[in-house]
């Protein structure tokens, strides 16, 4: 209750979604901030403007979120591509009691 959206902005092409029924009250920012008592609203709006990003913003971050699943996609079968499997395993590895029986057949 009393939560606070879009003041100051232009509200076309924006959706409001909301969990719960909701009563929305559409009012002219020049009647707020005659009535800005304590510059309540001027606060609010900078704390929106900080805390809410903007359409470039958010296109922004989109694109740098595509970008980074792109290098990470292209990293990882880079590194998947070049490894070659190298066995390292020796006739030594193996234990000299089962040399031991091949050799003479025990």
């Amino acid at each position: 209750p009393g939560s606070t959206f879009g003041f100051g902005e232009n509200m076309r092409d924006r959706r409001i979604v909301a969990l719960t029924p909701v009563n929305c009250i559409l009012m002219p920012k020049v009647w707020l901030l005659q009535r800005n008592t304590a510059n309540i609203w001027t606060r609010i709006q900078y704390y929106l403007e900080k805390k809410i990003p903007n359409k470039q913003q958010l296109f922004n971050e989109f694109l740098n979120q595509r970008r980074w699943e792109e290098y990470r996609q292209q990293l990882v079968g880079d590194v998947v591509a070049g490894a070659k499997t190298v066995n390292y395993t020796t006739v030594h590895d193996v234990p000299y009691s089962v040399r031991m029986e091949e050799m003479y057949d025990i």
